[in-house]
């Protein structure tokens, strides 16, 4: 139970704890989990930049080829806006001297090593030790 102490709070039992055994106001925990649910609610996209900007994020952190359907669903926005986007990607990535490319693989989009640079990435790979489970 919490004690005033001046301007601070003191605590008798760890808040953490007490929460676990119930002892703290539900009412906190009901706005933890509002504001959980609310973490998940898409925001807004504020300009053509920025969709191109989140696509590129998306795609990025994607462990399988992602299309265009899964992030219009994800930016609760219109497959064509999301096609435009990734059209843009493409020809910005693959038009640049850059190490990576963007392309089409099994009906989504993945980032890639460049062919030429393959040579590199597998001789540095091959530098890297295992890892340990």
């Amino acid at each position: 139970m919490a004690k005033q102490q001046g301007t601070e709070q003191a605590f008798d039992v760890d808040p953490l704890a007490a929460e676990a055994d119930g002892e703290l106001d539900t009412a906190d925990s009901s706005r933890e989990a509002e504001r959980g649910e609310a973490d998940l609610t898409p925001l807004t996209v504020q300009s053509v930049g920025e969709r191109k900007a989140i696509i590129e994020a998306l795609i990025y952190v994607s462990d399988e080829p992602l299309n265009a359907k899964s992030v219009a669903e994800v930016l609760k926005e219109d497959p064509s806006l999301v096609e435009a986007g990734i059209a843009s990607l493409v020809e910005e990535f693959n038009g640049r001297a850059s190490g990576l490319q963007l392309r089409e693989v099994a009906g989504g989009w993945q980032f890639a090593t460049r062919p030429e640079y393959h040579e590199h990435v597998r001789v540095f790979l091959k530098s890297r030790p295992s890892a340990k489970l």
